[in-house]
């Protein structure tokens, strides 16, 4: 029987997507509005795109601009936060099973329009 020189893992390469979490912050002393925007962390995902096969259903309820991405758990993540993929910005609408007890969370994220 062949045996496996390393113990590697079989779903090594699952989060291939590289994403880049944004916070906006209030910087201003004399009370004008000037948000500064603040890398708060890079990140690795897997997106999960279900929107053909329920294609439909998402058009009638106005949901076909939400995407999901799988993510390793992370404690600084929240729902006032931006995400980038592919150099465009998505709005963080709902985070997915955040329990520190889990090894992935779920993104739900809305693609911001300008």
């Amino acid at each position: 029987m062949y045996q496996r020189r390393y113990n590697k893992s079989d779903k090594v390469g699952k989060l291939d997507k590289r994403l880049t979490v944004f916070s906006e912050k209030d910087s201003s002393d004399d009370g004008w509005e000037s948000n500064v925007i603040e890398v708060v962390a890079k990140i690795w995902g897997q997106m999960i795109d279900d929107r053909m096969y329920d294609y439909r259903n998402a058009l009638n309820e106005g949901t076909n601009k939400l995407i999901y991405f799988k993510v390793r758990y992370n404690k600084l993540l929240n729902t006032k936060m931006l995400v980038e993929y592919k150099e465009l910005k998505y709005e963080i609408i709902d985070i997915l099973d955040a329990d520190e007890r889990q090894k992935y969370m779920t993104l739900v994220v809305e693609r911001k329009d300008l």
